[in-house]
C-alpha cells in the first residue's frame, strides 16, 4: 500500500491537469495550490476559487492517511475536473454534463456517489466513511472526558464541552446564547469544573455561584452518558 504525503499528491494533480491539456488541445496552469487539509471532515477534496481566479486544492488529510490509492486518485482528479471546469467558465454548472464528461473521459468515477460502478472504490469508500466515523466518536468521548466547562441548557439535554475558554467566552456564551430550541431562551448555564464554579443570566447579568452537590451530579451524569 502507497504511503502518500503532499508531494505525491501534487504529482497526482499535475498528471491529471496534462491529460486535459490533450483532451482540450490547450494548457492550463499547473501550478495552482495544493494541500492537504486536516479540516476537511464531511468531504474528500474541495476546490477553491474566487470569481475568475483559481485558488486552491484541497484534499482531506484523513483521505491521505488512509492510504487508499484508488479512492485518493480519484478524489484528486475529481477536484482537478473542478479546476478545469472553472478555468473554462462553466464553475457555476458543479456537477453538469460537462464536468460528468471530462470525467469520463478520464475515468474517474467519483461524479456522484450513488452512482458508482466500480467496486473497489466503493468498498474504499464506505471502510474510510465507517473510520471517519469511528474517529469522530472517539474524538467527541475524549472531549468529553477531557472537559473543563461544560455548556448546559436548563430546561434540555443540549450540551457541549471545552476544554479552553476564555471568560469574556463564557459570558458571551450565556448572556447571548440559547440551545438549540429556540424556545429555551436565557437557557445556558456554564459549568466549571476545575474552579468548581457555575455561571448562568439573572436579570440580564452574568452569575456566579459555587457548584452546589446537584450540579456537580448533573456534570458527572453529562460526562458519562454515551
Amino acid at each position: 500500500m502507497t504511503k502518500w504525503n503532499l508531494e505525491m499528491v501534487k504529482k497526482e494533480t499535475v498528471e491529471f491537469i496534462r491529460q486535459c491539456e490533450k483532451i482540450y488541445g490547450r494548457e492550463f496552469d499547473k501550478n495552482i495550490k495544493v494541500e492537504i487539509n486536516s479540516r476537511l471532515t464531511s468531504s474528500f477534496g474541495y476546490f477553491k476559487f474566487q470569481g475568475k481566479k483559481s485558488l486552491e486544492i484541497d484534499i482531506a488529510k484523513r483521505l491521505i492517511d488512509s492510504n487508499l490509492n484508488e479512492l485518493i486518485i480519484d478524489t484528486i482528479g475529481h477536484e482537478v475536473v473542478h479546476y478545469i471546469m472553472h478555468e473554462l467558465g462553466y464553475c457555476n454548472e458543479k456537477h453538469g454534463e460537462r464536468f460528468k464528461e471530462l470525467c469520463r473521459k478520464l475515468g474517474i468515477e467519483t461524479i456522484s456517489y450513488g452512482k458508482w460502478k466500480n467496486e473497489v472504490l466503493i468498498e474504499q469508500r464506505n471502510m474510510l466513511r465507517k473510520n471517519i466515523r469511528e474517529n469522530k466518536k472517539n474524538e467527541f468521548y475524549n472531549k468529553k472526558n477531557n472537559a473543563r466547562y461544560i455548556l448546559k441548557c436548563k430546561y434540555c439535554d443540549c450540551a457541549g464541552f471545552y476544554k479552553v475558554a476564555r471568560k469574556d467566552s463564557m459570558k458571551k456564551w450565556v448572556l447571548r446564547y440559547s440551545c438549540c430550541n429556540k424556545q429555551h431562551k436565557d437557557s445556558l448555564i456554564c459549568y466549571d469544573i476545575k474552579e468548581n464554579f457555575k455561571y448562568e443570566k439573572v436579570s440580564n447579568k452574568l452569575k456566579r455561584s459555587k457548584m452546589t452537590k446537584e450540579d456537580k451530579e448533573i456534570c458527572e451524569k453529562i460526562v458519562s452518558k454515551k
